[in-house]
């Protein structure tokens, strides 16, 4: 029982945080998140092997691998982000537009 509600429990965290994968890639781009999953998972890359079994073991229950959040930024079904986020690394110029079309500056 205990193994079952575990199992639960993962498969909710990680639906949660797919969910705000696809909200990041509806906001922010779908390249600048898949960007950003890839810098992430070359950062690990640089980390020593028992370093990265032990980041795995840990959070295993409640983040799901880079690799699948790469892949569902990848697929998931979002409409083209209307530019590129401020937060997202882009040119500072374009911040103004992008915040009052994300809906991010409120209201204003």
């Amino acid at each position: 029982m205990a193994a079952a509600v575990r199992l639960l429990y993962t498969g909710w965290v990680w639906h949660s945080e797919l969910a705000c994968d696809a909200r990041a890639v509806r906001t922010c781009g779908r390249g600048a998140v898949i960007a950003l999953w890839r810098r992430t998972t070359d950062l690990l890359r640089t980390l020593p092997q028992p370093a990265r079994l032990v980041l795995v073991l840990r959070s295993a229950t409640t983040h799901p691998p880079y690799r699948l959040h790469t892949w569902w930024a990848q697929r998931v079904n979002a409409p083209a982000a209307p530019g590129t986020h401020p937060l997202a690394g882009g040119p500072a110029s374009t911040a103004g537009p992008n915040l009052d079309a994300a809906g991010l500056s409120g209201g204003h």
